[in-house]
């Protein structure tokens, strides 16, 4: 009888589960900033002030609507493809991960042509990464089943991340970096890295961990839900972390906030991805006083009168 009871509620919370991220895409569409402030109240339990921004959150948010909308530096920024170029134009090529190949849609990829190892990633959205370290084990007909899905979705409903609404939707495949990559991402307000957190063990079945660090790499007392802290034992300091703030410093000279993520392999700098709008500006971090430290970081007030 229990048994009956449990699956008859978990039901009930998927079919509820389901509702809610529909309710959540229909407004995202008719009203970002409707949808922005639902979201924002069901995780903070609070409302979202758009009038006068203070911590970091809403400050994202508010730029989220206003500058990096219908921005088409952002938009091209935000594009897992076109980012390279932007990339290029800074006088950083050396850092771009070659591309393998681009293409409209999953049906164009000719899997013979493939290497052995390579990553496929859909340039419009984040979490949308197929990693093959060897092509002999992944099935052709189902990693292309995956892509055609994930085409079909309109990322940017999810969160009303309107940021990703205009990228023009492609495949990309990468060549693969290797294993166990940390990845270093800097959170850069008007123009300046202040800090940065490492993560480790993201793919899919690995144990993930994030730890946050200041620019001397000294720890920082943050968690976020999800993640194990990785610490400072676990972390070998790059040789190029010098060059990495200076790159992080240039790439986000032209923007009020960009989280510049880099890997370092093998002493060599790559570039990973620019973030706008980090956890689509619903980042719970503990202690919650950095949301308030981080938004004083932030300053908006020269984007507001444009």
């Amino acid at each position: 009888m229990l048994k009956e009871e449990l699956k008859s509620n978990k039901f009930i919370l998927e079919k509820y589960k389901k509702y809610i991220e529909k309710k959540i895409n229909i407004l995202s569409v008719v009203s970002p900033k409707n949808a922005s402030k639902y979201l924002y109240k069901k995780v903070f339990g609070r409302k979202l002030n758009l009038k006068n921004p203070t911590t970091f959150n809403e400050k994202i948010m508010w730029l989220k609507l206003n500058t990096y909308y219908k921005n088409n530096k952002i938009t091209d920024c935000v594009d897992k493809v076109k980012v390279k170029e932007f990339i290029k134009e800074k006088g950083y090529e050396k850092i771009v991960v070659p591309n393998i190949a681009v293409y409209n849609n999953a049906k164009e990829i000719q899997w013979d042509e493939l290497p052995n190892s390579f990553v496929l990633k859909c340039n419009f959205g984040c979490g949308y990464n197929i990693i093959c370290k060897n092509k002999s084990k992944l099935s052709e007909t189902e990693t292309k089943k995956t892509l055609e899905k994930w085409m079909k979705e309109e990322f940017y409903t999810k969160n009303a991340e309107v940021q990703y609404k205009y990228v023009s939707k492609k495949i990309l495949c990468e060549k693969f970096l290797g294993e166990d990559i940390k990845d270093y991402k800097f959170f850069c307000f008007n123009g300046e890295p202040k800090f940065l957190y490492v993560s480790s063990g993201l793919g899919e079945h690995d144990n993930p961990k994030i730890g946050y660090y200041d620019l001397q790499l000294n720890e920082l007392n943050i968690k976020r839900d999800g993640y194990e802290i990785l610490k400072k034992e676990e972390l070998e300091i790059p040789k190029n972390f010098e060059e990495m703030i200076e790159i992080s410093r240039r790439l986000s000279s032209e923007f009020p906030f960009v989280r510049v993520d880099l890997y370092s392999i093998n002493d060599r700098v790559y570039f990973s991805e620019l973030t706008f709008v980090p956890t689509g500006g619903l980042m719970k971090i503990q202690p919650e006083r950095y949301d308030k430290l981080w938004g004083e970081l932030l300053n908006i007030e020269e984007f507001k009168g444009k």
